[in-house]
């Protein structure tokens, strides 16, 4: 309890290290290819919750089976590494997306395997393949705030 206590009295961490702990911006594209398939780009907001985990809120919209679509999805990741301790930090994903298009309104289960990529002192770059409404990819950029 004592570490605990003594942990909130550190100063907040910069640069790339720190951006785990403060608000995120991104923007991805994202490819599920499933039956119905989806393609699309959107932006996404996050906050971590510890050095090495965090979650955050995605939002893109694109093309389901050649129709007007957007999948939202709400994920929590574990990070390898903390922030800045190498060049490439793998973590796994999980969570949900909900898709709305034409067709019926769908809910899907996520579960994503990335790695981050440094590219700035607070830009990441980031790859995810995983499972969510079939196989699902993901690329994007990261920026801490």
């Amino acid at each position: 309890m004592f570490v605990v206590a003594a942990a909130s009295l550190l100063p907040p961490a910069t640069g790339i290290a720190g951006a785990q702990q403060r608000p995120i911006l991104q923007a991805q594209a994202v490819i599920a290819a499933g039956r119905p398939w989806f393609a699309g780009a959107g932006v996404g907001a996050g906050f971590g919750l510890s050095l090495r985990s965090a979650i955050g809120l995605n939002a893109s919209f694109g093309t389901e089976e050649n129709h007007v679509a957007a999948r939202n999805e709400v994920l929590a990741s574990f990070h390898l590494n903390p922030p800045g301790f190498a060049r490439l930090n793998p973590y796994l994903a999980a969570g949900a997306a909900l898709i709305w298009s034409a067709g019926p309104d769908r809910q899907y289960m996520v579960l994503a395997l990335g790695v981050e990529r440094q590219l700035g002192s607070r830009l990441l770059g980031f790859v995810e393949a995983g499972w969510g409404g079939g196989l699902r990819a993901a690329v994007g950029v990261r920026a801490g705030l």
